[in-house]
């Protein structure tokens, strides 16, 4: 970890309420428990569950590493520019934690500022590592809401600098450019609701996103990301290469690149998951459908960067890779039922880096129930037992059954007999799971 200094950082305030890093010892003083809520007072409250405190700023300056603070069901907005702090603490066994309080909804609106929630230092580009987690519970949760608020708002979630955040569980719609935005490493974004955001009608601003990773080691692991403006997830950062070694797996990737017409398929610039540079970034055990323009790109800029077990189907373009892409492996896809070519490989016949693009099925792979969005696969499917080992990598499907359950891996997201879980609007939805790196 980097080196830490023993100074008060603030961050830039222009959130609903932006954090700053507040040095100080790592060690715990012993967990403690707090709690925030609408009817509480940051004046007379104790941040006991009786006495409450009002605001989440209040809460998050009294916090020590190890802490939790609950926050109650409500609206919380019309904070704008007020600053809290959060410890920097030393790991995720110590790390400060933020949830709703079990079953409650907890929504965070927007006062006019350009994001819900910032995380910086003033000390910027130096990274600081606070270790914070953020988790919802899963039948309510955590929302950042912007449907109401000025149209220039940015994102729902910033970051500047700050490294070792965890979102769990949590909502971001309505932004007007992009949803999550880290600017920092070793973010994980955990089976997220991503929707609506990047449709600012600006015409002098192009569609923006759902999440923009810009930096390294981050990961996106299940969650659903639709409806979004540009791409549902884009990993890219013009002129850098320090976003490497991100890893997007087992999540729901749809009907992004809208338009005003609602129809993806008719937009531009846009799709399901832009790989854009860097080295080894790369996406395994994803479900993507309906996403205009490509749902896979694999860009020119992205060394030795990988798409494994993923399936794609309904786009315009399944996968693609640009030309100039050096070290690009592409094993084990169903790409299949898109309107124009399933796989394009710029590569193919340029005479330069080739792709290793194999193992893969643009056949009918046999779909349980594609017109309700079920991929898994039928008996007698030619996707089963097709794949080439990559337990290497990883050894669980979508849904976290074990891998191979053949003899041989299957190609696509999920293995033959697989379970599929289901959301309240019919569609597939992961549940928490984080199978770790292997």
């Amino acid at each position: 970890m980097r080196n830490q200094k023993k100074a008060a950082m603030t961050i830039f305030s222009l959130a609903f309420f932006s954090l700053s890093v507040l040095a100080q010892s790592t060690a715990s003083t012993g967990s403690k428990t707090f709690y925030v809520a609408t009817t509480g007072s940051d004046s007379t409250g104790d941040g006991s569950i009786g006495h409450p405190w009002l605001t989440p700023q209040h809460g998050f300056s009294s916090m020590s590493c190890g802490d939790t603070l609950y926050i109650r069901g409500g609206e919380y907005g019309g904070l704008g520019g007020q600053v809290g702090t959060v410890p920097f603490c030393s790991d995720w066994a110590h790390a400060t934690n933020i949830k709703n309080y079990p079953g409650e909804h907890v929504v965070f609106t927007n006062p006019g500022q350009e994001s819900i929630m910032g995380f910086g230092t003033t000390n910027y580009p130096t990274h600081q590592s606070i270790f914070l987690i953020m988790e919802a519970d899963v039948q309510n949760g955590i929302t950042f809401d912007a449907a109401t608020e000025n149209p220039k708002i940015s994102s729902c979630i910033t970051g500047l600098s700050i490294d070792y955040v965890r979102l769990i569980n949590i909502e971001c719609t309505n932004a007007g450019r992009v949803g999550i935005i880290p600017h920092g490493e070793y973010w994980e974004i955990i089976n997220a609701n991503i929707h609506h955001n990047g449709l600012d009608t600006d015409p002098s601003h192009a569609r923006s996103h759902g999440v923009y990773l810009t930096d390294g080691h981050c990961l996106i692991d299940g969650g659903r990301y639709w409806d979004n403006g540009g791409y549902g997830i884009q990993i890219y950062d013009s002129g850098s290469t320090t976003n490497s070694y991100n890893v997007v797996r087992n999540a729901l990737i749809y009907d992004n690149n809208l338009t005003s017409n609602g129809d993806p398929l008719n937009g531009n610039g846009g799709g399901g998951l832009i790989l854009g540079n860097g080295t080894a970034n790369g996406a395994y055990n994803n479900i993507l459908w309906h996403n205009g323009q490509i749902n896979i790109q694999i860009n020119a800029s992205c060394d030795h960067c990988f798409a494994y077990n993923n399936t794609q189907t309904g786009g315009m373009v399944g996968l693609e890779v640009v030309a100039g892409a050096s070290g690009t492996i592409v094993r084990n896809n169903i790409i299949f039922g898109n309107q124009g070519s399933n796989i394009v490989d710029g590569n193919s016949g340029s005479g330069g880096t080739s792709s290793l693009i194999d193992h893969n099925l643009t056949g009918d792979p046999m779909f349980a129930n594609p017109q309700n969005h079920d991929y898994r696969l039928l008996p007698g499917s030619p996707a089963i037992d097709a794949g080439i080992d990559l337990s290497s990598i990883f050894v669980r499907d979508f849904a976290g059954q074990s891998r191979p359950a053949g003899p041989r891996f299957d190609i696509g997201a999920y293995e033959f007999g697989s379970a599929q879980a289901q959301s309240d609007n019919g569609s597939p939805l992961v549940t928490l799971k984080v199978v770790p790196h292997k």
